[in-house]
C-alpha cells in the first residue's frame, strides 16, 4: 500500500499559508498592518520550529490571551475544502494518508479536532514538534524513516513550489496542488477533483510494499496464456503465472524497474523494465488483470514504456514471448515492435520470440 503525504495549508485547508493577515486585520483594526506582518515573518516560523510557545506568538502581536485568540484564529479565519473528505474517503482503501505540515502545534491541533481529521490519518507530523521545517530534506527523510518505506512508496501532495521540489529531488512522487497556477514544471492539479482524476488511472513506479499486490496481479494476467500454452508449475515454474514476491525483490535489487497501472487506486496492470545498458532496454511482465482487457490498458503501459526510455536516452526497447504466440506478437506489432528472431532453451516447453522497437 502507498502513502500520501498531505500539506495543510492551501491543501487541506482553503486557506494558503493560513490567514493570519485576515485575523490580524480585524483583530487589530487600525495599527500598521505590515509592522505587524513584518513580526509574523520573523516569529512564525520559530514558532513553527516549536523554538518558541504559542504564548511568545500571540504575546509579539499584543494578544493577552494566546489560548483563546488560538481557538478564534482556526474556528473563524480557516477553512477546510470539503472536496478533501470526499476524496480520502474514496482513496481509503488503497493509500495511507500522513500529515506533514509546518505549523505551530496547538494550530495544528484545533485544525484537526475541529474537522474531526485525525481519523484519517495514519500519522500527523507537524513542524513544531520535530523542530524542522519543510523544504528541509530532513522532514522527508525523518518522515519516511518514521513509516518505514521508501520514496518510490509515496506520493507527495503540496501547494509550495519549494516544498515539492525538494521531495522529488530524493525520489517522492511529488504533486502540486496549483491553486493559483504557478509555473511547476512536474505534475500539478489545482482541485482535488483533478487529483480524483490523476490518480484514478495512472502508471507510476511501485514501492516494495506494492509488489505483493503486484505479483498476484501478474499471476492472474499470465494465467490465460498458461492455460492457452499448456504451462505448469512443473514444466514451467520462471513463467509469470506462477511468480512469487521473491522474484520481483530479486529482480528489483538487480535492476528491474515495476510500474503499476492504477485504476480508481487499484494496480490492474503492471510493467518491468531494465535497462541493458549501450541504449539498450528491456520490457518484460506486461500484464493486464482479465477483466480490464480490450480497454487500451495495456498500450497506454506500451506507450508509457516509450516515453520513459525515451527520457533516459535509450535507443531501443527488446522483449520476449512465447514464439506459438501470434496473437500477442501482432499486437505488439501494432506498436512499432519487429519480430527478430526466436531461440529455443532446453529448460523451457517452448521456443522463445525476440521482439524489438526502436526508440526515436
Amino acid at each position: 500500500m502507498k502513502y500520501i503525504l498531505f500539506d495543510m495549508y492551501g491543501v487541506i485547508l482553503n486557506e494558503m499559508k493560513g490567514n493570519f493577515r485576515s485575523f490580524i486585520e480585524n483583530r487589530k483594526s487600525g495599527v500598521d498592518l505590515e509592522i505587524y506582518f513584518d513580526i509574523y515573518k520573523k516569529v512564525y516560523p520559530k514558532a513553527s520550529r516549536g523554538e518558541i510557545s504559542l504564548e511568545e506568538f500571540f504575546h509579539s502581536f499584543g494578544f493577552e490571551d494566546p489560548q483563546m485568540s488560538a481557538f478564534d484564529y482556526v474556528e473563524n479565519f480557516l477553512s477546510i475544502d470539503e472536496n478533501f473528505i470526499n476524496f480520502v474517503k474514496k482513496y481509503k482503501k488503497q493509500y495511507k494518508y500522513v500529515l506533514l505540515s509546518n505549523d505551530i502545534s496547538e494550530f495544528s491541533k484545533l485544525i484537526r479536532q475541529k474537522y474531526n481529521i485525525d481519523k484519517y490519518f495514519y500519522l500527523s507530523i507537524t513542524s513544531a514538534d520535530i523542530h524542522l521545517r519543510k523544504p528541509d530534506v530532513n522532514v522527508f527523510n525523518y518522515t519516511l524513516n518514521k513509516i518505514g518505506i521508501k520514496p518510490a512508496d509515496c506520493i507527495f501532495i503540496d501547494d509550495n513550489y519549494d516544498n515539492v521540489t525538494t521531495a522529488a529531488s530524493i525520489g517522492i512522487r511529488s504533486i502540486m496542488f496549483n491553486r493559483l497556477g504557478y509555473t511547476w514544471n512536474g505534475e500539478s492539479v489545482s482541485s482535488f477533483c483533478e487529483l480524483d482524476n490523476l490518480l484514478s488511472d495512472d502508471i507510476s513506479q511501485m514501492g516494495e510494499s506494492e509488489y505483493e499486490t503486484a505479483s498476484e496481479v501478474i499471476r492472474k494476467s499470465f494465467a490465460t496464456a498458461a492455460k492457452e500454452f499448456n504451462l505448469t508449475e512443473q514444466n514451467c515454474p520462471t513463467h509469470g503465472s506462477f511468480i512469487k514476491l521473491s522474484r520481483l525483490l530479486y529482480e528489483s535489487k538487480n535492476g528491474s524497474l515495476f510500474f503499476a497501472y492504477y485504476h480508481e487506486g487499484n494496480i490492474i496492470g503492471t510493467l518491468e523494465l531494465t535497462d541493458r545498458g549501450n541504449g539498450l532496454w528491456f520490457l518484460g511482465k506486461l500484464s493486464v488483470l482479465p477483466e480490464y482487457r480490450r480497454n487500451g490498458y495495456g498500450k497506454s503501459l506500451l506507450d508509457f514504456a516509450d516515453n520513459y526510455v525515451k527520457e533516459k536516452k535509450g535507443i531501443a526497447i527488446f522483449l520476449s514471448i512465447i514464439n506459438e504466440n501470434l496473437r500477442l506478437r501482432e499486437w505488439y506489432e501494432k506498436s512499432g515492435y519487429n519480430y527478430i528472431g526466436f531461440e529455443k532453451f532446453e529448460s523451457l516447453p517452448f521456443v522463445s520470440g525476440y521482439m524489438k522497437k526502436e526508440i526515436i
